[in-house]
């Protein structure tokens, strides 16, 4: 074991002896342990804290009744293509109609690996709809498109009890 040097205060003066060794200041962590997150007991429940409460909606069905397939679409715009249709004023309009086609749960839009990018979650009610979601993309945008499923919080919940039931 290594000496512990002589550590001082800001104002120079030395640190006093404490139960976590000489010259160590006193660890105010909420663990105890240095770090500042506060740690659960063994075996204690998992929280997750989402940053807001969101309202329990009834999964959304199909006209056949049938669940639909929460996706997310990431759509990587062409540069030069997305900049025509901002100078040529129809962004807009094509995004609307997009929206409206679409109808997500929710759409973000910003910078991602170097190009515009929208952030779409939606419902698919049958991977037939694939192609007539994405082509408007493909041929106004020259898009590139990542369609994978995805799940709230809810979601996963219901998986892994239903996981750890079977």
């Amino acid at each position: 074991m290594s000496p512990v040097p002589d550590v001082r205060n800001h104002a120079g003066g030395r640190l006093p002896d404490t139960a976590a060794g000489r010259g160590r200041a006193p660890d105010r962590t909420p663990t105890g342990d240095g770090s500042p997150y506060a740690r659960s007991p063994p075996n204690a429940p998992v929280r997750v804290h989402t940053g807001r409460t969101a309202p329990r909606l009834k999964r959304p069905t199909s006209e056949r009744n049938e669940a639909l397939m929460r996706m997310m679409l990431v759509i990587h715009m062409d540069t030069q293509k997305a900049s025509e249709l901002i100078r040529d004023n129809e962004m807009e309009q094509f995004m609307q109609s997009a929206m409206e086609r679409l109808r997500p749960e929710a759409a973000y839009f910003g910078p991602h690996k170097g190009v515009r990018t929208g952030f779409i979650v939606m419902d698919l009610e049958d991977p037939s709809q694939l192609p007539s979601i994405s082509e408007p993309f493909f041929s106004r945008l020259n898009a590139t498109i990542e369609a994978f499923p995805v799940m709230t919080v809810d979601d996963v919940r219901a998986g892994l009890q239903r996981y750890a039931s079977a």
